[in-house]
């Protein structure tokens, strides 16, 4: 019988996301209360092998509030903007499975779909450029998928310490850019 955990998390909007001096200025955030709705399932069986396969399902929804945008963004827009943004609704599903090897080494992998909704921004300038009157802007992103593949290998000194290494491969998506991501954790239990 597998495990299932219901969650219900809030995002809490801390990271810079407006008023950005450039590209160096770092933005993280998206400047919006966010409510997520997850459903986390994990079992695992017995290979033939004698060994262990572990599989996760996660599944999340998440819903986002109106964020008050000024100045260049993260949005896309540039000084002297000042309106709101409204991020899309995203959804993201998250297969994964881990074999054990041996006692202490793991092949593992995940497979993660998203799906971001359209995110509208809405707002103006002071000035247009063109004219010299002020404007307005009403801008959508559109909606964007993303298909990542995600191989690692792990290996754990005792049950209470290990690291993890593999990458994140962005393989399929809409509206979204090809990447690939080294990722590596410790895992420390106490």
């Amino acid at each position: 019988m597998p495990t299932t955990s219901l969650v219900i998390g809030e995002t809490v909007p801390t990271g810079k996301y407006d008023r950005l001096r450039g590209r160096t200025d770092g933005a993280l955030g998206s400047g919006a209360y966010s409510t997520t709705i997850s459903l986390y399932s994990q079992t695992y069986c017995w290979m033939p092998s004698g060994r262990i396969l572990r599989t996760r399902l996660d599944l999340s929804y998440q819903v986002s509030q109106w964020a008050s945008v000024r100045g260049q963004s993260v949005y896309g827009t540039v000084n002297g903007f000042s309106g709101r943004a409204h991020p899309g609704p995203s959804f993201v599903g998250d297969l994964a499975f881990e074999y054990s090897l041996t006692q202490g080494w793991v092949l593992a992998t995940d497979i993660d779909w998203e799906h971001d909704g359209n995110t509208r921004v809405q707002g103006g300038y002071p000035v247009s450029i063109t004219s010299g009157l002020p404007s307005y802007l009403v801008q959508d992103s559109s909606a964007g998928e993303i298909l990542y593949l995600a191989p690692a290998i792990e290996y754990n000194w005792n049950a209470r310490m290990g690291v993890i290494a593999g990458a994140r491969i962005a393989a399929r998506g809409r509206n979204a850019t090809a990447t690939a991501t080294p990722v590596a954790a410790i895992n420390m239990v106490f």
